[in-house]
């Protein structure tokens, strides 16, 4: 018997959420694992988190222990730090998440950026 992606989609939407994220996260793992590798200075694209509270609460808090490194955050959680910001991003591909913050964080002394 052939299924089709709408009956498919359809017992998806009926399934309690939590095991709906355990869909959505083995589906990322395989995109992951089966696309292209992307040029090492690639573009990650953008992540739809729909709470940025957290990500930027633990940024907040944990600013002065993390300066001068890049981080990959999953809400409140920290998924990979460095100051090469290749293992990170390499981290944040392999996780197959969603809702992720990348970011860099200044060190305490710099200067502020200007925009020039």
């Amino acid at each position: 018997m052939q299924t089709n992606t709408a009956t498919i989609l359809t017992e998806i939407a009926q399934l309690p959420a939590a095991e709906r994220e355990s869909v959505r996260t083995i589906l990322n793992q395989q995109a992951v694992a089966t696309s292209a590798p992307a040029p090492p200075n690639g573009f990650i694209p953008p992540f739809d988190t729909s709470d940025p509270a957290p990500s930027l609460r633990w940024l907040a808090e944990h600013r002065a222990e993390f300066a001068g490194q890049y981080v990959a955050l999953e809400g409140d959680r920290l998924l990979a730090h460095g100051a090469d910001p290749q293992p990170v991003i390499a981290a944040v591909r392999a996780s197959g998440l969603n809702g992720l913050l990348f970011t860099y964080l200044q060190p305490l002394d710099a200067p502020p950026f200007a925009g020039f």
